[in-house]
């Protein structure tokens, strides 16, 4: 919770600096990034999240050996900063690598990401397997709490441990 209050203080912030539109925040017009396999979106908001989340997802990483992963998600799973490690540049034809390394701009759309996305309950716990690809499956233990800016739901934090 206290990663999420920081992701949303930073949010709410940016939109009264002018540095984030609090309408392009909301923008659900996903545009592919041409040559990316697995697709990759980007929205009128990737520019301003791609400067605000990394300083605090990176340091929540940080905070905890055991956690595999923290990002932010928006209502329907996409997913624009991840971790610098899941940030890496897709290699062109090399999806298998391009599954594990570059997860940022991903809409993650499946049953575990569409939960952690929507939920607006204090915090959802929940386990699943993670394809990464190349046949690498892991076994994965979840936190996830809404985040809210200027008191619209916009998605969620996840938090993931592998188990």
């Amino acid at each position: 919770r206290t990663a999420a209050l920081q992701v949303m203080q930073a949010l709410d912030e940016a939109v009264e600096r002018g540095d984030l539109n609090f309408g392009d925040l909301f923008d659900t017009n996903y545009r592919p990034v041409e040559g990316t396999d697995p697709i990759q979106y980007e929205t009128l908001a990737f520019p301003a999240l791609a400067q605000l989340l990394p300083p605090v997802q990176e340091a929540i990483l940080a905070e905890d050996k055991r956690m595999t992963f923290c990002a932010c998600v928006d209502v329907n799973g996409w997913l624009p900063v991840h971790n610098k490690e899941y940030s890496q540049p897709q290699r062109p034809g090399d999806v298998a690598w391009n599954m594990a390394n570059s997860r940022n701009k991903r809409i993650f759309d499946d049953r575990t990401g569409l939960l952690a996305a929507r939920n607006t309950r204090p915090f959802l716990v929940q386990s699943y397997l993670r394809d990464l690809g190349g046949g690498k499956i892991i076994a994965m233990k979840e936190v996830d709490v809404p985040i809210a800016v200027k008191g619209r739901h916009w998605g969620g934090f996840r938090t993931a441990y592998q188990m």
